[in-house]
């Protein structure tokens, strides 16, 4: 009952409104690798034909993250301008449904604006035996804009959940939007390849295009959670890489690899790093490093993005995960 109880809730969110795409914590601390998604937890399934190879059959995940991710080329916020997010996950085997609520803050002349978006991901798959699958999502949304409210030095936190909660927000004009992504994937022991095609369909400021732009192909390796007779791995290794924008004249390079530390089969620490780049240029890239610790139902995800050629822009995110 408590399950069905929190489903229906859920769908209910999901049909309030819509939203950009959300950050999964472990992807973006491997590089933003993501068409090979192994994540069980991440907030969404950013190739949906991941949802395929879920290991649970139904589940319901929570997300409440404090961000300085959201930047813009006007803001100078480091190393404190807030953003706050808070994301909701039911999925089964085939279906998934996810609601959002995410704010950012936008700094100038010692004042901030708040852009708040209201989102729904609807994630569908089919597939073949434990071997490949198919899957399209659609992410939709619209935005409302809080200006003008002041931050002060000392209470940069408290003053920025005080405005993102109880201040009055005035819906944006024409800020309606609807992105369709598919993908395909295909799996062999502890390998992965995958093809996602991220903006099929964009519609925005009132018209809609379709495109082909943002493809991107990798291929991961996960290390098995257990060996002999269901005896549990300590170390766990995994890794990913893929090349974003096939099809398009810049593209780019994403890497990762993760170590996770298994105390029990629902305890562990996992440690992460990446890199992404731009295949014409290498060293001018961006640095991730990223951690987790999952006890029980809870898990606790963090992650830094430290680009080479502007430090002055490191961005970071913590993220709380509870399980139902």
């Amino acid at each position: 009952m408590k399950k069905l109880f929190l489903t229906l809730a859920l769908i209910a969110l999901v049909c309030l409104g819509a939203l950009a795409l959300p950050s999964d914590f472990r992807l973006r601390a491997m590089g933003n690798a993501n068409a090979c998604d192994t994540s069980d937890n991440g907030i969404i399934f950013n190739n949906p034909a991941s949802l395929y190879f879920h290991n649970s059959d139904t589940f319901l995940n929570v997300h409440v993250s404090l961000s300085d991710y959201h930047k813009s080329g006007e803001t100078v916020g480091w190393p404190f301008l807030p953003g706050g997010d808070f994301h909701a996950r039911f999925a089964g085997k085939y279906l998934s449904f996810t609601g959002s609520v995410m704010t950012q803050s936008i700094a100038h002349n010692n004042h901030y604006d708040s852009i708040r978006t209201f989102g729904a991901d609807i994630s569908a798959t089919v597939g073949w035996k434990e071997t490949a699958s198919l899957g399209i999502g659609l992410n939709a949304g619209l935005k409302s804009e809080r200006e003008g409210f002041q931050v002060t030095d000392g209470n940069r936190l408290t003053d920025f959940l005080r405005n993102m909660i109880a201040g009055e927000y005035k819906r944006i004009d024409d800020s309606e939007f609807a992105v369709v992504r598919v993908g395909a994937q295909i799996s062999y022991g502890g390998f992965r390849i995958g093809l996602v095609a991220p903006q099929v369909y964009t519609y925005e400021n009132r018209s809609g295009v379709f495109s082909a732009s943002g493809l991107s192909a990798g291929v991961a390796y996960n290390g098995s959670k257990y060996y002999g007779r269901a005896r549990l791995n300590t170390f766990v290794l995994s890794a990913l890489a893929e090349i974003h924008n096939l099809i398009d004249e810049e593209k780019s390079l994403h890497v990762g690899a993760e170590l996770s530390v298994n105390i029990t089969p629902s305890n562990k620490f996992s440690f992460r790093a990446g890199y992404d780049s731009s295949l014409s240029n290498m060293s001018w890239g961006t640095l991730t490093l990223g951690a987790s610790a999952v006890y029980g139902k809870l898990e606790i995800n963090t992650f830094v993005e430290l680009p080479v050629q502007d430090l002055r822009t490191v961005s970071y995110a913590v993220d709380l995960v509870f399980y139902y």
